[in-house]
């Protein structure tokens, strides 16, 4: 993310809201919005989350009032959600653009996913049983890119033409947020 902000500074990134705790590097409010699961709970009985999901044992949801004002401004929202997310997201914007950003292998996926030591043995076989319903769903989106662990450029370099030829086409949908 912070390689494509270099690349594309005009995007607006929609920061998510997460009940998980934080990680080492993490900072709150931009790297997510940490809450407790009581703030989240009342984030989601007023409406003001966009893709509400329980993901590997916590709550996630994008708060909608920076999302709404960054699109009545005319800007490229960027999310970085998983499948459960990019779901609902298409629910509520069916005109938006979903990319799904692959591992080369399913193999290359749980080595990376054990080498970062940031999930319980627990945590790590839910995400690596999470994962085969997450790659089933690759049809469902409109670009891949594969992100190969060597070639972190090339993955970056590829988003961002994607986010010149959306922008560039004829008939480029407006983005509308419908209700839930």
């Amino acid at each position: 993310m912070r390689r494509l902000r270099r690349r594309l500074p005009d995007l607006t990134y929609a920061v998510t809201a997460t009940t998980r705790p934080r990680r080492q590097g993490e900072v709150s409010d931009k790297s997510y919005y940490f809450l407790t699961e009581e703030r989240y709970h009342d984030m989601l009985d007023r409406d003001e989350l966009l893709a509400p999901a329980k993901v590997h044992g916590f709550w996630y949801g994008a708060p909608l009032e920076p999302i709404e004002r960054a699109l009545k401004r005319g800007e490229d929202v960027l999310f970085k959600i998983d499948v459960q997310g990019a779901i609902q997201v298409r629910r509520r914007i069916p005109q938006a653009v979903f990319v799904f950003l692959a591992p080369p292998s399913r193999e290359d996926l749980i080595r990376r996913l054990t080498a970062r030591h940031t999930e319980s043995p627990e945590e790590l076989k839910r995400r690596i049983h999470d994962a085969n319903f997450e790659m089933e769903q690759m049809p469902h989106y409109d670009y891949v890119i594969v992100n190969k662990a060597d070639d972190l450029g090339g993955a970056v370099g590829e988003l961002a033409c994607v986010i010149t030829a959306e922008r560039l086409r004829t008939l480029r949908q407006p983005i509308v947020l419908t209700s839930r």
